[in-house]
């Protein structure tokens, strides 16, 4: 199985867990440890995971058991997801702007997406 199909069953996994995730499009996935509700990375390819704040460890198959083992809060915590946060944004200013017929709110939600389309083009310092 290539690497891409083993990172799709770790995101099928968490897509049928209901556990929000972000995945970086190569290796690595992010989503909330189970324990302490902060972001956790797992390598795609060998389903290992760590969290750096409660010190968390294992891979699919010891975050499997506990999912089914006892009562867990994983399911309740969010990521930050950027793309999904401006997303959100846009949103609320376009609708926003179509209930009170405000043009100005459609040139700033232009704005914004201009902002960040030149941020991602920008190299990193």
């Amino acid at each position: 199985m290539s690497k891409l199909g083993q990172a799709y069953t770790v995101l099928s996994f968490l897509k049928s867990e209901k556990i929000d995730y972000i995945f970086d499009g190569k290796q690595y996935v992010d989503f909330p440890c189970f324990n302490c509700g902060k972001k956790l990375t797992m390598d795609a390819v060998t389903t290992k995971w760590n969290c750096v704040h409660c010190r968390e460890e294992g891979n699919i198959i010891t975050l499997h058991r506990f999912l089914h083992s006892k009562p867990s809060n994983a399911k309740k915590y969010k990521i930050y997801n950027p793309k999904r946060e401006l997303s959100s944004i846009i949103g609320k200013l376009e609708r926003t702007a179509a209930k009170y017929h405000d043009d100005g709110l459609l040139a700033l939600a232009d704005r914004i997406e201009d902002l960040i389309d030149y941020y991602k083009k920008c190299p990193s310092p």
